[in-house]
């Protein structure tokens, strides 16, 4: 394999999905990509938390990863989209629990999805529930996933402004519930961090109305497997207002 590295101007943002094999088979993490090497920022829903290069490009093969002190680093072999010859990139990885990632027998299975370029066959269905709260109050919408499936989920409040003229939920809530118990991966109020890049992507995908830059919307990016489940939208302040819950299967 020819080890060559490739023009940043080159590379676009991408978002990874790793299935951890050994260890924990069937971890799932999202990682953010980014072309020239700094950190983007990072969803995580598994235990992989990493640095990393981006790239506009397909992997090709599995990598393994050598242990640091702070972290681990792994070769991943890409084939570029322009049909260049095949790239070798070391990669640096960020353990942020140790000893999470130190099993030997540990690979990942990665995949990489270029938002952008990403084809939908056909409308994306989604489920969306308006609705007016009182201080305190709050309003679900429920779902049933038949299968491993991802989630784009928001519940909107201060980005409602633009389309209506009544008042809004100021600082909206979500929470989602498997079988009555809310989900210990969701941070209850700020949900888990979506990179901006990575949510404008997603939300030109789906077809969503884009969010205004740092209103106080919730989103999260989550993978639900087999189950019913209940989004959760809140009003934690004193005022009334709209908001508004909206549940996008992605087609990823």
């Amino acid at each position: 394999m020819t080890k060559a590295e490739v023009a940043p101007a080159a590379l676009e943002d991408v978002v990874l999905s790793i299935e951890t094999v050994g260890w924990r088979s069937g971890t799932r993490s999202f990682l953010v990509l980014r072309a020239d090497g700094t950190y983007r920022g990072l969803w995580r829903e598994g235990y992989a938390f990493t640095q990393l290069l981006g790239y506009s490009a397909i992997p090709s093969g599995r990598f393994d990863y050598a242990r640091g002190a702070d972290g681990f680093t792994a070769e991943l072999k890409l084939r570029a989209d322009d049909g260049s010859e095949p790239v070798t990139k070391r990669l640096r990885f960020i353990d942020s629990e140790r000893g999470a990632l130190e099993q030997d027998d540990s690979y990942a299975i990665p995949e990489v999805f270029s938002l952008q370029s990403l084809p939908v066959d056909g409308p994306v269905q989604n489920t969306a529930l308006r609705c007016r709260l009182q201080g305190g109050e709050s309003a679900q919408v429920g779902i049933v996933v038949a299968g491993y499936h991802r989630y784009l989920l928001r519940v909107v409040g201060p980005s409602l402004k633009r389309f209506i003229e009544s008042s809004v939920v100021e600082r909206p809530e979500l929470r989602v519930f498997k079988s009555g118990e809310e989900l210990d991966e969701l941070e209850t109020g700020s949900g888990l961090q979506v990179p901006a890049t990575v949510l404008s992507a997603v939300t030109q995908l789906v077809g969503a109305f884009p969010l205004v830059e740092d209103a106080a919307d919730q989103v999260v990016l989550l993978s639900l497997g087999r189950g019913a489940y209940v989004i959760e939208a809140v009003n934690p302040t004193a005022l009334e207002g709209e908001v508004l819950i909206e549940v996008y299967p992605l087609p990823f």
